[in-house]
Order: C-alpha cells, then sequence, then structure tokens
C-alpha cells in the first residue's frame, strides 16, 4: 500500500477547468464518510501503486466528501447511490460530460484499475473526438500565435519604415532650411 495520488485542491469548477486547459480527463471521486465500503476504498483502492499511476497521466483527480457544498452538490447532479463513487468526466468549451460512473467501486487497486479501463474503452470513441477536438483547438491555437507574430513583426517594419522616412523629411526640412539660412547670409552680406 502506497501513497494516495495527488488531488486537486480547489473547487471543481477550477478542477474541470484545469482538466480542459491539461487536455485531460476529470476523474471525481465522492467520499461518504458513513458508508461501510469508504475506509477500506481509501486504505486500499486509492492508495495502490497501480492506480496512483494509471491517474498520473489520464486525469486530473477531483474529490470531495458529500457532506461538503461541492460533494454533496454533485452526488445529487450525478445521481451517486452507492459510495465509493468514481465518475470519469470531459471538460471542455462545451463544459463537462459524464462518459462514465462506478457506483460502490473496488477496493482491490488492480480491479479498479480495471474497472476504469474499461470504462474508458467502452467511451474509446468519444475520447478520440474530444483529442481530435484538442487537437485541433491547439493547432488553431498555434496558428493564431504565430498570425499574431508575424502581424507584430510586420507591424513592427511598417512602424520603422515609418521612423525612417520621417526622420528622412525632417533631415530634408533641416537641409532646406540651412540652404535658405544661407541664402539669407550671403544676400545680407551683398548688401552690405
Amino acid at each position: 500500500v502506497g501513497r494516495p495520488p495527488a488531488f486537486y485542491a480547489d473547487s471543481y469548477r477550477q478542477a474541470a477547468a484545469s482538466a480542459a486547459a491539461q487536455s485531460k480527463l476529470l476523474l471525481i471521486y465522492l467520499h461518504s464518510p458513513l458508508h461501510q465500503d469508504s475506509a477500506d476504498f481509501c486504505k486500499n483502492g486509492l492508495t495502490t501503486p497501480q492506480f496512483e499511476a494509471f491517474c498520473r497521466t489520464r486525469f486530473v483527480l477531483w474529490g470531495a466528501d458529500v457532506r461538503s457544498a461541492d460533494g454533496h452538490a454533485l452526488s445529487d447532479s450525478l445521481g451517486a447511490t452507492l459510495y465509493p463513487f468514481l465518475a470519469i468526466v470531459i471538460c471542455d468549451e462545451a463544459g463537462e460530460k459524464v462518459v462514465a460512473s462506478i457506483h460502490g467501486a473496488s477496493s482491490d487497486g488492480g480491479q479498479l484499475v480495471s474497472t476504469l479501463e474499461g470504462a474508458l474503452a467502452q467511451q474509446r470513441g468519444v475520447l478520440q473526438a474530444l483529442r481530435r477536438k484538442q487537437r485541433a483547438r491547439q493547432e488553431a491555437r498555434r496558428l493564431r500565435t504565430e498570425q499574431d507574430r508575424d502581424f507584430n513583426e510586420g507591424l513592427g517594419r511598417d512602424r520603422l519604415r515609418e521612423a525612417q522616412r520621417q526622420a528622412e523629411r525632417e533631415e530634408a526640412l533641416v537641409r532646406k532650411v540651412r540652404a535658405a539660412e544661407k541664402k539669407l547670409r550671403q544676400i545680407t552680406e551683398l548688401k552690405e
């Protein structure tokens, strides 16, 4: 038995936003201390090296006690009927979508990972579509960044050219003024 995986420390909304930003799924764990299997699940399910390794690359892991405001609200909205309760959620700009839920999750780490893998396998098409959408968003973001950089470079070149033109105009004006002053001096010298 090892340490539990790192749970996201802030609110559910912040965890969902973090999952969307990282292009990861959100794994929600709702804990009910009154349920007889909860202590065993925390001791033997959440703390297994297999579960921690499985979660690290795939999920932002967020949990709440069902007695807390976030935990109670999610328990109601997700229809949690048995604890320990887990839900896999896709988070993107469209919102959150539950793709799998496990009511009464197994306390065996290996079995828990197998159950989660099975849930992910059943949603393979949805997850592939999500990844395509995320890649398209990343590509659009990259292109936008390149376009912004090119625009700013062009704007900088235009400003430099305009500054050079302005300097040339000012230099020409200075030459005209000097020539006019010289001519005026010459005329003044001739009159004397």
